[in-house]
Order: C-alpha cells, then structure tokens, then sequence
C-alpha cells in the first residue's frame, strides 16, 4: 500500500513557519474548531495570510516544551521499543491543504506509529489527553493515514507517561470537514469574526498606529459606548458594595456567609523605588535603569 501523504523538506525554522502557511497543520485544528486554549481562528486565520504575523502559538513555555521534546522523545522511544524519524513536515496527497509536523515517526513497516512529545503543568490526565491534544494527533493520523499515535506527555517536569490514541475515522472526517472549509476561507481572503481573546493579539499584530480615521459602524459604536457604559455603572456598584462590607469589617479581616468566604480586607505592605526622587538626586543611575517601552492605548471617546 502506498504511502497517502509525502515529506516536505525544510533545514530552519523560519523556512518551517513559511511552508506551515501553505495548509491547515496539526496545531491549528483545534484553535480552528474552538478548543484551542491558546489561540482562535481568526489568529490562526491571519498566520496563513499574513507573512510577517506573529505566531498565535507562542510563548516561554512552548519554548520550553520545545528545549526539552527532544528529551521526551529519547525515554518515550526506549519505552516503545521503536525508532522514531523526528519532526517531519508531512502533506496529505490527495487534500494537499492537511499537513502536519510529526515530532516522532516510526515507519519501520506498513504500519507507522506516531509519537506527539508534550510538556504539561498538569500533574495528571485522569481523563485522558485533553481534547485540543486528541484533535491533534487525530489530525495527524488523517493526513497519514496511519491508525496508532502516542501522546508522550512529560507531567510537571517529573513524570513520564505515554498515552495510546487509536485513529477515529469519525472524528476525522468532522475535522476534514472544519478544516476544509477554514481553507477556503482563507483561500477567499474572508477572515473568520474576531472574538474578546483576540484583543492582545491585535495589539502585536499592530503595535503602532499612523494618523488616520476609518469608518466604523454605527451599530458597533453604539455597542462600544454602552458596554464602557455598563462597566462604568458596574464599578459603581462594586465600590458601593465593597465599602458596605467595609464598615461592617471594621478591623476584622474576613467577611463570610456560613462556610463560604466572600472576601477578605488584609493589611498589605508594598515597597516601591521613588522614580521622581531617584531621577532628581542620581539622574546617571535613573538612566542607565531605565527602560522605554511603546504600546497602544484604546480610548472610547463620546461615551
């Protein structure tokens, strides 16, 4: 039986990131069906689109996760008895659009296993891998067609535990299906709707901005207006409430109803270095310290 998917070479990984926008990878599935803890599909939208975007997946602990997969990789083989070909960049030969980078194959006969190295904070999986895990592998089973994967996931740093994943053609296909039509849109150029978590990644995606107006809706700046209006009048009433509980604390440090701990009012001390003083009296050590930083400001005005 032939192979049903082929290997595309690459030496760097910004040579990596550029051939990942020319498909839907294993690590996009799940942002693109909404389980993905740590990106959405407009993110992932805009990384295929846009050649200079940040990565939506990224973070010190990923880069961590990479550091040490190489680790995970050497005790999951000697734990399976197998031999694994690491980080292949795979494409499906009939839907070239599905790839995925395998970080550990073993294609020692018809029969290829599939290792998925992780390194996670939790301490257990009583449940098994999380969903956004199983899409994962589930996806990489359907651009090889293989039918066994293994999740080795290195729990807190400390223990070593591998999980078995066996191909569900079921959930493939209603993968295939949320990814297919995920490429054509970004094919048609026809960005899936931002949500709230999308905010912070706008902020990288534009991190200075150029004196111009764009024309927005006015149905959208309604909305704007009267949800700065809600938070407004919901502090409000936080603040009321608050000082309520205040003066029935007094100097207690605890307010509760029954069992339940509803807040706490505790003496807090902090130590701050007087910046102002500091800049007056040694200006030379101020400026060796300091560090200017840039970010945008969102304001909503007429509200």
């Amino acid at each position: 039986m032939s192979q049903q998917y082929s290997a595309i070479p690459y030496t760097t990984r910004p040579e990596w990131l550029k051939l990942r926008r020319i498909g839907i990878g294993a690590s996009d599935i799940a942002a693109i069906i909404g389980i993905s803890p740590w990106a959405t599909p407009h993110q992932i939208w805009v990384a295929k689109t846009t050649p200079d975007a940040p990565e939506p997946l990224t973070n010190e602990d990923m880069q961590w996760g990479l550091r040490v997969e190489s680790l995970i990789i050497d005790e999951a083989s000697a734990r399976l008895g197998m031999t694994f070909k690491r980080g292949l960049l795979v494409q499906n030969k009939k839907r070239e659009w599905m790839i995925a980078t395998l970080d550990g194959l073993h294609a020692g006969d018809r029969k290829g296993v599939i290792l998925e190295a992780k390194k996670v904070d939790a301490w257990d999986w009583p449940d098994g891998p999380p969903p956004y895990y199983q899409a994962q592998v589930q996806w990489q089973m359907a651009v090889t067609g293989y039918d066994v994967a293994h999740i080795a996931a290195l729990h807190r740093g400390r223990r070593l535990q591998l999980y078995p994943v066996s191909a569900d053609r079921e959930a493939q296909e209603a993968l295939i299906e949320a990814g297919g039509a995920f490429w054509q849109s970004v094919l048609a150029v026809e960005p899936p709707p931002v949500t709230a978590e999308d905010s912070t990644f706008l902020n990288q995606l534009w991190p200075t901005h150029t004196e111009a107006a764009v024309e927005i809706p006015e149905g959208l700046a309604a909305e704007l207006r009267e949800a700065k209006a809600g938070v407004a009048a919901a502090k409000q009433r936080l603040e009321l409430a608050t000082a309520r509980v205040k003066e029935l604390l007094e100097d207690a440090d605890t307010a509760t109803v029954g069992d339940d701990i509803v807040a706490t009012w505790r003496t807090s001390i902090t130590e701050r270095v007087d910046v102002k003083a500091l800049k007056a009296e040694e200006p030379d050590i101020a400026s060796t310290y300091s560090r200017k930083s840039s970010s945008r400001r969102f304001l909503i005005k007429g509200a």
